[in-house]
């Protein structure tokens, strides 16, 4: 009896270890576990070995935590596909704001969804010189394993050797990627053929929608060019030194349209 509570005591610690080191690192190689795989993988083989009860194993499950927890995952489905999540997504893209502002509500927004809902997916939408490599190996490490990494703004963003270590280790489940650190913007080959990254060449945003906005778009700024208007969003109009050059050019082309027309 004796040498078999010993072995029990053994055989416990040696999945204790197991299971801490997986946690540690991930996964376990050949195993295509994440951490929480890892740790139902060790409670198993407790049960297996007689280390640990039926009852034991039953009392420490928290029911009302697992059932909140699957609760806050429902609601939070419903939310995506009713289109909330896309709803705010719009709102903040429009927002008449400065950088620093427009950052403070993205953490607002995203700090208020992530403490009562589920939180997988982190996407870079902005860049400036203070942001540089501002997802590096520690945020990467404050990330949850199921988490998705999307990076849709500028390559300088991220640490691109803590993604990578990230994703060899299994840290993350998986990333996209439309930007990089090779030449115009281009994500980086040897990272776009990662088998859990998903790449394009820089052109995510060419949609049918976005073309068509942006043809007609600079029609109208072309036309407010011509009547001597700022076109919308211009961000440095007082350098705009041939704008009345523009006016006077259109009305001429106008006068002579109408001349043509008479005749």
């Amino acid at each position: 009896m004796r040498r078999h509570d010993a072995s029990v005591r053994w055989f416990t610690t040696l999945v204790f270890a197991c299971v801490y080191l997986g946690l540690a690192a991930g996964r376990i190689p050949g195993l295509g576990l994440d951490r929480a795989g890892i740790a139902l993988l060790g409670a198993i083989a407790l049960l297996a070995a007689g280390a640990l009860g039926t009852a034991q194993a039953w009392a420490a499950i928290d029911a009302p935590t697992l059932i909140l927890l699957f609760g806050l995952m429902a609601v939070s489905a419903q939310l995506w596909s009713s289109g909330f999540y896309a709803a705010i997504t719009r709102r903040l893209s429009v927002l008449d704001a400065s950088p620093q502002r427009l950052l403070a509500w993205l953490i607002a927004v995203s700090a208020s969804l992530a403490s009562v809902l589920m939180n997988d997916v982190v996407c870079l939408a902005m860049a400036n010189a203070q942001t540089a490599n501002l997802i590096n190996v520690g945020a990467f490490a404050r990330m949850k394993p199921t988490a998705y990494f999307i990076n849709a703004s500028r390559g300088e963003l991220v640490d691109e050797a803590a993604l990578r270590d990230a994703l060899d280790q299994g840290r993350l489940a998986g990333c996209a990627l439309d930007v990089g650190r090779a030449p115009d913007q281009m994500p980086t080959p040897s990272l776009a053929a990662h088998p859990r990254v998903l790449a394009t060449p820089h052109l995510g945003g060419l949609t049918g929608p976005a073309i068509t906005h942006q043809a007609l778009e600079t029609v109208e700024q072309v036309a407010a060019l011509l009547q001597g208007r700022l076109p919308a969003g211009c961000v440095n109009g007082e350098h705009a030194r041939r704008l009345r050059a523009f006016a006077e050019r259109g009305q001429s082309a106008g006068s002579g349209n109408s001349s043509s027309s008479g005749a």
